[in-house]
């Protein structure tokens, strides 16, 4: 069953994640539509799943298998031991028709999608049934999405806890349509942005947190590609799966992504989850300024965060404006949030004099200096290598 939702989240990725389908409409999506049965969940899955239909082949192809499979256990079974869906199950939908794969996770898949009912496009991010870890990512996600409410947080309009997506057993989130992908996409197409826009990227995502962490939800994974661009090039904070509601310091539960990760996650000691979330955010606008992280990674392996953890700004400055220069107030701004051993609160950080004391572009002057930069030719000065130099080093740590 879908229940609608008032809240907030979704997952539009790059474009060069999406896939071209076959037998389409005018306006690119399928022919067929696709239902959403509610049923109880399956204590297990089978190795193989059925053939799909042949209305599901034309899409996916007859190899298709669910992305989850190989994460689920169970007890002795064999193909076929899941239930089908009943035929006249107690409430069907036909609302949703899916169009191309939007971007794939560890533990979710995405797609465009149309509602038929309204025609307006959404998200749908499936997170496979039948697995506790799984499961436990979609309880937190729906959760964060429902308590909070912000311009710069995905919406969640509606959600199933129990559905059958092609045979198999799964949740469902129908989530706000995000366009423009996400904002690795963006910085590795563009490059540093200029100034102003930078900031004004920074000013969102910040807001974004003190919303969340106001209902004392903390995101744990934040990074540019859990940030959205909507049609009007507005930020969007998504994918919450790894959230904690607990704003207790912890020495526990470890998760992000390393590149992100604050310094403390790597010493085994105490860290509150809010701070953690700034150091962060800071990491993002550095790279919103530079296009490179600040350091490879928060240890004293690396010899940029010996220079932060010595308070060398001087020389830690010099080796990173070698290609683009920062502020005097950006720089002081970071200093701030990047600092090993104390940083502020969202709140806090947010009435710092380079958010607090300018004034923003207009959305009409975003909306065509993005335009612009994304209509540019790939310069490869430009771009400095970003989706190299995000990437190294940066592994996905899960919840431990």
């Amino acid at each position: 069953m879908f229940y609608s939702c008032s809240a907030r989240e979704n997952r539009g990725s790059c474009s060069k994640h999406w896939t071209n389908i076959p037998e389409v409409d005018a306006h690119g999506y399928p022919t067929q539509t696709y239902l959403f049965r509610h049923q109880p969940l399956a204590g297990h899955l089978p190795d193989e799943f059925e053939q799909p239909s042949q209305a599901q082949s034309t899409r996916t192809g007859s190899n298709f298998r669910w992305p989850f499979c190989s994460s689920v256990t169970r007890e002795e079974s064999k193909p076929g031991d899941t239930p089908p869906p009943p035929s006249n199950p107690p409430n069907h939908h036909e609302h949703y028709k899916l169009g191309p794969v939007l971007g794939k996770g560890r533990t979710s898949r995405v797609y465009d999608a149309r509602d038929i009912r309204s025609h307006k496009k959404v998200a749908l991010k499936i997170v496979g049934g039948g697995d506790h870890a799984l499961g436990v990512h979609y309880a937190n996600e729906k959760r964060a999405l429902m308590a909070v409410s912000s311009k710069y947080i995905i919406q969640l309009i509606e959600f199933s806890d129990s559905t059958f997506f092609l045979t198999c057993p799964a949740h469902i989130l129908v989530l706000e349509h995000c366009p423009n992908g996400d904002l690795f996409c963006i910085l590795e197409k563009c490059g540093a942005l200029k100034e102003a826009y930078a900031r004004m990227y920074a000013r969102q995502i910040f807001e974004a947190l003190e919303a969340c962490h106001s209902q004392s939800i903390f995101h744990r994974d934040l990074k540019p590609e859990n940030i959205l661009v909507s049609e009007d090039w507005t930020l969007k904070l998504a994918d919450f799966g790894y959230a904690s509601f607990d704003s207790r310091s912890t020495s526990g539960s470890v998760c992000g992504t390393t590149g992100y990760m604050a310094p403390e996650l790597f010493t085994n000691s105490l860290y509150s989850p809010a701070m953690c979330d700034v150091w962060s955010a800071a990491v993002i606008t550095f790279i919103l300024l530079t296009a490179k992280p600040p350091v490879r990674l928060a240890t004293s392996d690396c010899s940029y965060f010996r220079k932060m953890k010595e308070s060398d700004w001087r020389g830690f400055w010099a080796a990173h404006e070698r290609e683009v220069e920062v502020s005097a107030g950006a720089k002081q701004f970071l200093q701030r949030l990047l600092s090993p051993v104390w940083r502020p609160s969202v709140h806090h950080a947010l009435q710092l004099p380079w958010l607090s004391e300018t004034v923003d572009p207009s959305q009409s002057e975003l909306s065509s200096f993005m335009r612009n930069k994304i209509e540019m030719p790939i310069s490869k000065d430009s771009c400095t290598g970003i989706g190299q130099s995000i990437l190294d080093g940066h592994e996905l740590h899960a919840a431990a």
